[in-house]
């Protein structure tokens, strides 16, 4: 009996941590997929056809739609009311309000990300979103009151690190940092910062209420989500010159819409399920897992850069997630051993001498 609960147990594990792996590999695909679509959504170097702020509201209404959608689903299938007030009963007053928190760091991360583009090309900014990992790290252990000792800390490091040479190429390392602006790169940290935080603080309010459903969770932050953006679209990203809808509709918008909406998605069930950290760890396998597929089928020639970064983040997965074993107790030698025991004999014999005196 409990060798066949063992084995079940095994079986959900393994396939809840495929089923996590399979999910952030999709984010970060996604997400790399949506820095190059920002790239080619510009009009020119220094502007874009349409609303930022105005798109990220069409995105932040598509994922609310989705949520609502799975709710309403949900709705149908499940007989019990109790369970399903348990489950998908919004929240109200200040745990309702916390929401904007997130809310608030998404939205002006989601505008930084079209505003760094005008400063960087693709590449650049790819290796600058690293930053993100290290600030994920920092403020994951800090929020989140996990004990980040050094050996964690460097392992994040050279994940960073890695990722960022696997993305290095001979024929651009000479000049790969010669168009970066000092406003890119500054741009590039508050993203970075933002990023972690909006992470972070969003996984403490899912994993706080676990059995609150998390179509639910992602419709409240949505919600405000919207708020915002409508918010930054008539104090910041408004043109007397254009509808708010204009540009829109071009193919590398909706590409941009795309990406944007199934990551987010994505990136609310790794922060449900798994964490912060599982989530970085995961875009550092999707960036091997998707040479490695560009390989077998597009040719991809892979440098000495892309070895040397692979090494980097196997042995800072494996460092991470090594559990060191407890240090064993000193051994004691024959002579310290044998005074010991001679030391206790002569103690005894004081003792028993002191006891026929009385």
């Amino acid at each position: 009996m409990n060798l066949n609960l063992r084995t079940n147990l095994s079986g959900l594990l393994n396939s809840r941590m495929i089923l996590t792996l399979g999910i952030g590999t999709l984010f970060s695909l996604l997400t790399s997929a949506q820095a190059i679509f920002i790239i080619l959504s510009k009009a020119d170097e220094k502007s874009y056809n349409f609303s930022t702020a105005m798109l990220n509201v069409v995105t932040e209404f598509l994922k609310l739609i989705i949520s609502l959608t799975f709710i309403g689903w949900n709705y149908a299938s499940i007989t019990d009311q109790n369970k399903f007030k348990e489950e998908f009963t919004m929240d109200s007053g200040s745990d309702l309000m916390k929401y904007i928190v997130p809310a608030v760091c998404y939205s002006f991360k989601n505008i930084l990300q079209f505003t760094v583009a005008i400063y960087l090309d693709a590449p650049t900014y790819q290796v600058l979103k690293n930053l993100n990992i290290v600030a994920t790290g920092i403020l994951f252990f800090y929020f989140l009151d996990r004990n980040l000792d050094r050996r964690q800390f460097e392992c994040i490091v050279l994940l960073c690190i890695g990722i960022t040479i696997v993305q290095m190429k001979p024929s651009t390392i000479g000049n790969a940092f010669e168009s970066v602006s000092v406003m890119g790169i500054l741009i590039s940290l508050v993203i970075a910062v933002l990023s972690a935080a909006a992470g972070v603080y969003t996984e403490l309010l899912i994993k706080k209420k676990q059995k609150q459903s998390l179509h639910v969770q992602n419709a409240q932050l949505y919600v405000f989500g919207i708020i915002c953006n409508i918010i930054m679209y008539i104090f910041w990203d408004k043109n007397e010159d254009r509808y708010f809808y204009e540009g829109l509709i071009d193919w590398q918008t909706i590409c941009v819409m795309f990406s944007t909406v199934t990551s987010g998605l994505a990136a609310s069930i790794l922060l449900k399920y798994a964490d912060n950290i599982v989530k970085v760890y995961s875009s550092g396998f999707s960036v091997l897992f998707t040479a490695f597929i560009s390989m077998a089928f597009l040719s991809f020639q892979p440098t000495a850069f892309f070895w040397i970064g692979t090494l980097i983040i196997i042995i800072s997965v494996d460092i991470y997630y090594m559990k060191i074993a407890p240090s064993a107790p000193t051994p004691t030698s024959p002579s310290t051993s044998t005074s010991l025991h001679s030391n206790n004999n002569n103690n005894n014999n004081n003792s028993n001498s002191g006891n026929s005196n009385n």
